[in-house]
């Protein structure tokens, strides 16, 4: 499920205030993204409940920004997780720094979008000697919910730690994708913002591409840039751009929403089905220019 900061079903501690926002996205315009107006410990903002299973493995994807504002970059604080009962028995699966329950220091300061997929078994318990984890007990309910902070303890500072693009599936099928059908290498122009990138889900014996929701797909954070001018829904567009005789879905980015950069050997795409299966594939890309 897409996990969007702006639902009202986002609340704080206990069911409270929170101090996340919507704000312009200071790096890609015309997008919003989640920040912070002052740091919080145990928690933030809490997503809805999201109901889990035991003995299914669970993914955890989203793009993080930790742009310097006043903070120490390398360690300003941005923290996510998950939660039983906000903000009771948790754990934080990543931050900026590795401590006090945070489990791994993956989040990365350096001034550009970067995309996060972290798989986790709910039901497992928290590295060993760390605090604030889940017991071997499973979730007393099966309900968790995803939790979201700029963590007190670094070296941030408000306004210093974005999130986007929040989803939390059951570990996601791997399909096959092809960045600029036709064309090898995949050669991008780093520097050209407007260009616009074809990608297209391949259909397999194994993987029927029309069934995925062409408005979940994002590749490298970039949604679909062909959209209604009326509605602004994306569009969808099925095409056999392999010639095996079935249909693929073609998507479109535009490079200025994609977080590729000039050193970038890979492009990710990650999506949904219409039943709600996550679906992610991989890509060779060569940046020129």
């Amino acid at each position: 499920m897409i996990l969007r900061p702006t639902c009202s079903q986002w609340v704080g501690q206990r069911g409270g205030a929170h101090h996340g926002v919507i704000v312009e996205d200071p790096l890609r315009p015309g997008n919003h993204v989640l920040t912070f107006t002052q740091l919080n410990a145990s928690g933030d903002i809490f997503s809805s409940e999201v109901r889990v299973t035991r003995g299914e493995a669970y993914v955890l994807r989203f793009e993080y920004l930790g742009l310097p504002n006043g903070g120490r970059p390398g360690d300003l604080g941005g923290a996510i997780g998950f939660a039983e009962d906000a903000p009771n028995r948790h754990r934080w699966l990543a931050g900026t720094i590795f401590c006090c329950g945070i489990e791994d220091d993956l989040l990365i300061d350096d001034g550009q979008w970067r995309m996060y997929s972290i798989e986790f078994d709910v039901f497992a318990s928290g590295l060993p000697n760390q605090v604030h984890t889940f017991a071997v007990t499973p979730p007393s309910n099966n309900t968790i919910r995803v939790k979201l902070e700029d963590f007190p303890g670094s070296n941030g500072v408000a306004w210093d730690a974005f999130f986007d693009n929040v989803r939390l599936n059951v570990l996601a099928l791997m399909v096959d994708i092809d960045i600029k059908p036709g064309s090898d290498p995949n050669s991008i122009n780093c520097n050209n913002a407007n260009g616009v990138i074809t990608v297209a889900i391949l259909t397999t014996a194994d993987f029927d591409a029309t069934t995925v929701d062409h408005t979940t797909v994002t590749f490298e954070g970039a949604s679909e840039t062909h959209v209604d001018r009326r509605t602004g829904v994306a569009r969808r567009h099925e095409e056999d751009v392999d010639g095996d005789g079935d249909t693929d879905l073609v998507l479109h980015f535009r490079l200025g929403d994609a977080s590729l950069t000039c050193n970038s050997t890979e492009g990710m795409l990650m999506g949904d089905t219409f039943d709600g299966h996550a679906i992610e594939g991989a890509d060779a890309v060569r940046m020129v220019g």
